[in-house]
C-alpha cells in the first residue's frame, strides 16, 4: 500500500477541544437504558487531534532525514507560535513581506526533539524558543542550525562542538590532568599493573601518562 501524501490534520488550533474525563478514558462511551451516549464535540476534537499529532511524530521519527520545508509570512507585529506541521520541518523560513514587524519578537516551538535550519528573512531579529525554556536569537537576514532538546532551543553546531570538546578532555570517567590515588603497582616485562584506590571506567585502547612511580 502506498504511503499517504498528507496527514489527517485536525483541529491544529486546538480552540474547541478538551481531554475526555477519566471515566471515559477507562470505559469509553456509555450506553444508558439502551441509548448510546452522545460524545461531546470537544472530546472528539481532542482524540482526532491527538491521533494526528502521533502520526506526525512517528513519521518524523521513522524518516528523520526527509527534507521537509515550510515558510511562514508574518501577518502582525507580534510573536508567532509554530503550527504542528511547522514544528516538524527540517527547514523553516520566516518572512515578513508587508512588513509588519517593528522590532524583535519570539518564534515559539513545541517540545518535540528535532534539529532544523531556521532562516530569518525578516528585517528584525527573531528569537526561537520553547514556551517555557530558553532560545536562540537569529539575526535579521541570517540563518542558524538549531536543535530542540525538548526543554530549550540551542545552536546545533555549538552543541556538537562542545560535546566534542568535552569528549577530548575525558579518559573514561577521568578528566585529563586529574590526580588518581594509586594503592599499589607492579610490573612484569613490558607490562605495568596499576591498582587504584577507587574504580574508574576506562575503555580499551585509551592511553594516559603515569608519573611518580618509584
Amino acid at each position: 500500500m502506498a504511503k499517504p501524501t498528507k496527514y489527517p490534520t485536525w483541529d491544529t488550533n486546538e480552540t474547541n477541544t478538551s481531554e475526555p474525563e477519566t471515566d471515559r478514558q477507562l470505559s469509553g462511551w456509555a450506553i444508558n437504558s439502551g441509548i448510546p451516549e452522545k460524545p461531546l464535540v470537544q472530546w472528539i476534537n481532542y482524540l482526532y487531534n491527538l491521533i494526528y499529532k502521533w502520526i506526525v511524530y512517528f513519521d518524523e521519527s521513522i524518516n528523520p532525514g526527509l527534507d521537509k520545508s515550510a515558510t511562514h509570512n508574518m501577518t502582525s507585529d507580534t510573536g508567532y507560535i509554530l503550527s504542528d506541521t511547522e514544528n516538524i520541518v527540517t527547514r523553516l523560513e520566516i518572512t515578513d513581506t508587508n512588513p509588519f514587524l517593528t522590532g524583535p519578537v519570539n518564534i515559539t516551538t513545541d517540545d518535540i526533539e528535532h534539529t532544523f535550519l531556521f532562516i530569518n528573512s525578516t528585517l528584525q531579529d527573531l528569537t526561537v524558543k520553547t514556551s517555557a525554556g530558553t532560545g536562540v536569537t537569529v539575526i535579521a537576514g541570517t540563518s542558524k542550525e538549531l536543535r530542540n532538546n525538548t526543554i530549550n532551543i540551542e545552536e546545533y553546531e555549538l552543541e556538537a562542538i562542545n560535546a566534542q570538546k568535552e569528549a577530548q578532555t575525558k579518559i573514561g570517567d577521568l578528566t585529563i590532568g586529574e590526580t588518581v590515588l594509586i594503592s599499589s603497582w607492579s610490573y612484569s616485562g613490558t607490562t605495568i599493573t596499576i591498582n587504584t584506590s577507587s574504580i574508574h571506567n576506562l575503555s580499551v585502547g585509551q592511553y594516559f601518562n603515569v608519573s611518580g612511580l618509584v
